[in-house]
């Protein structure tokens, strides 16, 4: 093992300040949301108040329940329109057109999800969705040779002590959200998955299955030692939680993972360990970070450290986040990531964050200013300030949010959503 114990110490500094907090709850979020005085643990002990009780409405729930529909069908139908102004370069007073370029764009979806329960022991959902794109497809008509399946999969429940979840789904590991070395299965939605989860053993047992075209040699001929085999479990100590996973393949090799949480002085602390190893000697990378809110305004930040020299890196996208932008999971060296949210800025519906990224290997960085507020029914409007820094072929400048490699852009996007 190279670098000897220097490689492991930042893992190990962190678990020393998370061990910190192994007296303090589980979720910082938890304690600081509950407005009721009595959610602690020193009043659990406390004289109850008078019992309520209430007049019997005569209602069979039961007979409610078994008659209610086994099968429910949803869908959502939404169209953005987006315009973008920027410079490919920095803008220069004397030449203000140098660089400049614009973009116009309209997207198009469209989902429609089932989700079927015909007992208490068996449940099956999927989402279907189809995308209208003519930036992509060249046309201005629906294609409906594209339609892509989100997730579809089935679940079974055996006496409430085993569940097993097949077909195609996501899944997450790991604690990071802005890097994530620790999410061995951020490709479990991309095929066929199986996950066996044995909740009474330990804090929860799960093993996976995955199968993809591109784990076996012959697509044609597949064999079952292609396929990639995992587990993960949790254990809890006090007010630290730990977690363990583990995940091999046979071209791809082995990763095992190391996760802690816990919370200290209301801030929410966390970190992932992961050693990689295909025949080679091992790599590492560790990820520390922290998340704090009061009330409306919330902090999170994230460091990053890889050990490997190869900048093909997993790359996360956050399609739910404000800024909905596309962080590195893999640069060599370290990394460092802040985010800063404020919602219902001056009492109003609009909200509000700023994204900071930085590679140390190179120099680059990006950093996302942006609004987002719904004025009207069915419509939002989210505005992107994307500014990158650094070298021509830094990490952010070549794989910002921008595809058009602007140095800084302001971005408009409308969008009409109306579900049913």
């Amino acid at each position: 093992m190279r670098g000897g114990p220097f490689r492991r110490a930042p893992l190990v500094l962190v678990a020393a300040v998370l061990a910190l907090g192994s007296m303090r709850g589980l979720s910082a979020q938890d304690a600081s949301t509950s407005s009721d005085p009595g959610s602690g643990v020193d009043n659990l002990f406390s004289n109850p108040e008078g019992d309520t009780t209430t007049a019997d409405s005569g209602a069979d729930y039961r007979a409610t329940f078994e008659s209610a529909p086994k099968t429910k069908v949803s869908g959502d139908l939404s169209g953005s329109f987006g315009l973008g102004l920027g410079w490919t370069q920095w803008p220069e007073l004397a030449d203000p057109r140098a660089g400049l370029a614009t973009s116009v764009g309209f997207l198009g979806t469209t989902t429609a999800s089932f989700d079927a329960r015909p007992d208490s022991s068996f449940h099956a959902a999927g989402t279907f969705s189809l995308t209208y794109d003519p930036r992509t497809s060249g046309s201005y008509v629906w294609d409906f040779s594209s339609i892509a399946i989100s997730e579809l999969y089935g679940d079974y429940n055996l006496n409430d002590s085993l569940y097993l979840r097949f077909g195609q789904f996501g899944m997450s590991w790991g604690q990071g959200r802005l890097f994530m070395p620790g999410n061995l299965v951020s490709d479990a939605s991309s095929g066929f998955a199986l996950r066996l989860s044995l909740p009474t053993l330990l804090s929860g047992l799960s093993f996976v299955a995955l199968a993809q075209p591109s784990f076996f040699a012959t697509a044609s001929s597949p064999s079952w030692r292609e396929i990639a085999v995992g587990a993960t479990t949790d254990m809890v100590f006090g007010g630290l939680r730990v977690g363990f996973g583990g995940r091999y393949q046979l071209y791809s090799g082995a990763r095992g993972l190391l996760s802690l949480k816990t919370t200290l002085f209301g801030t929410d602390l966390f970190a992932d360990g992961v050693a990689s190893s295909n025949g080679a000697d091992p790599t590492f990378q560790t990820m520390a970070g922290f998340f704090r809110e009061w009330g409306d305004f919330k902090v999170y930040g994230e460091w990053y450290w890889n050990g490997s020299s190869s900048m093909a890196s997993s790359w996360a996208t956050s399609t739910d986040s404000l800024l909905s932008s596309a962080t590195a999971g893999g640069t060599p060296g370290q990394s460092l990531g802040l985010v800063f949210a404020l919602q219902h800025i001056l009492g109003t519906g609009v909200s509000g964050g700023l994204q900071w990224l930085h590679a140390f290997v190179d120099g680059s960085g990006i950093v996302v200013a942006g609004l987002s507020d719904s004025p009207w029914n069915h419509v939002t409007i989210k505005v992107a300030v994307p500014a990158t820094y650094g070298a021509s072929e830094g990490y952010y400048v070549q794989n910002g949010v921008d595809s058009k490699k602007r140095r800084i852009a302001c971005l408009v996007v409308v969008t009409i959503e109306s579900g049913f």
